[in-house]
């Protein structure tokens, strides 16, 4: 009985800590179902807490979502991910983590570098740089894709002896043009070239090439020509 108390006075102290009253339902909604997806998913959930508590602080006295958005960038920062961010009406809120290149020769090449380059070296040998993307929408998918096969298929030739790849002013982006533009370098067999795993180590999807067609997560990745 003893134990019982204890445990509801405990619970009733958790539940009350995330009580505030909200100006808008919809707004606690969102909070919580957001928190889930990051409890669901991230793989570091010692701040998970910390991160609740000042959503709800910050949240409770909002109008809508559209003012609750931004404060999620600050939130993928807690996280130490980059890679994440919350897309809302057509915008991305994330952490907009600053470049910690020492090199001052890349610094300045990052800055001026933002388009595809190719060339050919001693006659034998192809080269092409290709820069990352930010464009999250999908809308340049193809373009992007057709720009970095143009540049493959001008300077290959059975003179071509190997290639090479730089990646080096290369920031990550959006990867799948990017997938889709090397896609006759990853291979035409059937293989599984990359994923994700979750926060259980468990796989959520996968990379692959299969019967010579790209899928990401079972889905074919095709690029349009015309």
């Amino acid at each position: 009985m003893i134990k019982s108390f204890i445990f509801g006075i405990v619970l009733l102290l958790y539940t009350s800590s995330f009580s505030q009253t909200f100006k808008n339902d919809s707004i606690k909604s969102f909070v919580d179902t957001s928190i889930e997806l990051i409890r669901s998913n991230v793989v570091d959930t010692s701040k998970i807490k910390s991160i609740e508590s000042n959503l709800y602080n910050r949240a409770k006295d909002l109008n809508s979502v559209s003012d609750l958005a931004p404060l999620y960038s600050e939130v993928f920062e807690i996280l130490n991910d980059h890679h994440g961010g919350l897309k809302y009406k057509d915008k991305t809120y994330g952490w907009n983590k600053p470049s910690v290149s020492a090199n001052a020769y890349l610094k300045g090449k990052l800055k001026t570098e933002k388009a595809v380059v190719s060339q050919v070296i001693n006659k034998t040998i192809a080269y092409i740089r290709i820069p990352g993307n930010d464009n999250f929408s999908f809308k340049k998918v193809d373009s992007i894709a057709n720009d970095i096969i143009t540049h493959i298929n001008k300077i290959n030739s059975a003179k071509i002896n190997g290639w090479i790849i730089d990646l080096r002013v290369n920031t990550g982006g959006n990867m799948y043009p990017i997938l889709l533009g090397l896609k006759e370098f990853i291979g035409s067999e059937n293989i599984v070239f990359g994923g994700f795993r979750n926060s259980k180590g468990e796989s959520s999807g996968k990379w692959e090439i299969r019967d010579g067609k790209m899928l990401i997560d079972d889905i074919v990745l095709e690029r349009k020509t015309h």
